[in-house]
Order: structure tokens, then sequence, then C-alpha cells
């Protein structure tokens, strides 16, 4: 059995995710390969392959010089740029890329999708696949519109209207073009989150934790810890830890203004921010 994970990215938390999934399958003998757009790490990594998009045709190179056809990547920036603001991300479920005829994904008995932005294009996806899809989701975007977090969603949607209406449309309708569709949450609170949504509330729902290495994940002696971070064994030390904790939403400032109010101990140190690879 071939199974095929799709992501945008090689890197950050949903690509870390997938790649410990990957590694698992492969030390379970399954035949399990990786399909990203952007690769930015140099680490060899089993079965991973990136998408090369046909090149353009002599017309189009020459249409789009001019301005006259312009890719739906420039359409989209030219819609954000006109709509500058605080929030972390919007995408469109439109791309220009048709993943289904990459040689990997027509070779693959269940296609995997993870976090799939600005790659995978949802009408011609889900319209045209013919074998199990199995969609992890890694943050709010599939069950909303185009914002990728409910918080971002509530302040911002007015900026959005037009294109909001249109995007949970797309998706709607693909969506329903679908009959082998199920959904993996990572936690029981996004399975809730998403079986309420009018987008992906019909659709088939599991909730299946994030894997992890357990020989290289788990528990050690204090002491040892301590010895191994350079840290003081005397002291306590309060670790706050993301994949990007410059992110507003991931709360770094939340927790230096309330540790600015509190009276800590001598024993605590100061808090030790490590960034997450």
């Amino acid at each position: 059995m071939r199974i095929v994970h799709i992501n945008t990215y090689d890197d950050g938390g949903a690509a870390v995710a997938m790649l410990r999934l990957h590694d698992a399958l492969l030390k379970a003998q399954v035949d399990s390969h990786v399909l990203v757009l952007h690769r930015s790490g140099t680490e060899a990594i089993e079965n991973m392959h990136v998408y090369e998009a046909p090149k353009d045709g002599l017309l189009n190179k020459v249409q789009r010089k001019l301005g006259k056809t312009p890719t739906l990547r420039e359409a989209h920036v030219k819609i954000l740029d006109a709509n500058p603001a605080d929030y972390e991300t919007y995408t469109f479920p439109e791309t220009d890329y048709d993943v289904l005829k990459h040689p990997i994904v027509r070779s693959a008995d269940i296609v995997c999708l993870h976090w799939i932005a600005r790659f995978v294009d949802y009408p011609s996806f889900f319209a045209g696949v013919d074998k199990p899809v199995v969609w992890v989701f890694h943050d709010m975007n599939a069950f909303q519109g185009g914002f990728h977090y409910k918080g971002d969603e509530e302040a911002f949607a007015h900026m959005f209207e037009e294109h909001e209406a249109s995007t949970k449309a797309v998706k709607e309708s693909a969506y329903n073009s679908v009959d082998t569709l199920t959904v993996v949450t990572p936690s029981d609170w996004m399975k809730h989150a998403s079986s309420q949504s009018a987008l992906t509330g019909n659709l088939s729902h599991r909730t299946i934790y994030n894997c992890g290495d357990t020989r290289a994940f788990h528990p050690v002696k204090r002491a040892h810890a301590l010895r191994d971070l350079g840290l003081d064994r005397n002291h306590r030390y309060l670790l706050f830890m993301a994949s990007n904790h410059l992110v507003k939403r991931k709360g770094q400032d939340l927790l230096s203004e309330a540790l600015s109010r509190l009276q800590l101990p001598d024993d605590v140190s100061a808090p030790f921010y490590r960034q997450q690879h």
C-alpha cells in the first residue's frame, strides 16, 4: 500500500507532524511518500518529492508579461496587498497547481493531505481524486473561509466579506464532490469545531493524536536534563515552547506581561524561550 502525504512546505509545525508520521510509517514497512511545493531544508528525507509546475507556453509567457493573464498566485497577492492588517494569514482555495497529475499522486493508494494552502487546488483536486483521501487538520482553515484561525476571522472578516463568501462556496462545492474524504484531527477540541462547521460538519471525523518517536522523546532524570541544557540545578525554570514564538497567537506577549506582574521567588529564573524546529 502506497501512502502519499501532501504539504505545502517541508518545515513548520504541520510539516514536523507530517514527517514524524511519514517516518513512523516507513519504520512500519509502509510505502510512504511526501510531496511538497516548497523545499527549504537540506536534510535528506527518504521518499521526499518536490512538485515542479509545468512550464508556461510562449503565448502565456507573453500575456503574463503584459499583465493580461496573471497567475492565481499573483491575483491573490494583489488582493492581500489591498487589505493589509494584523491577521496571521489568509489563503484562497484555488491555485495554479494540479497535484493529481503528479506521478507519485497517481500511483498512490491513499492520499493524505496536511497543510495544503497555496498548493492544492480545491475544485480540481476534490472533484477529480479517485482514491481515498485522509485530511489531517493542522489549523482551522479547512472549515472556515480564508482565515486559518478563529480570532483572525472574528476580527478581520469584514475586510474580506466578498472573498469570504466565494471562498466558502468553493470549499462547500469541493467537499460535496468527493465521497472518500475522512478528516483526522489531532485533538477532540478540533474535531468538535470541525464537526460543528457548516462546511465540514457532514464529513467523517476521527481523532488521532500526533505521533512521536518514543526513542527520541522520553522522560530523563531531572539532573541529567539540567546538565545537558546547561541550567543551574538550584533554580526553577519556566519553559515557553512554540514552532515560532514570535507569532502573536502563541501568547508570548501575554506570558511576558503576566510574569511582569508577578513577584517570582528568587529560585525561579526568567522564562527560557526555545525555538522549536
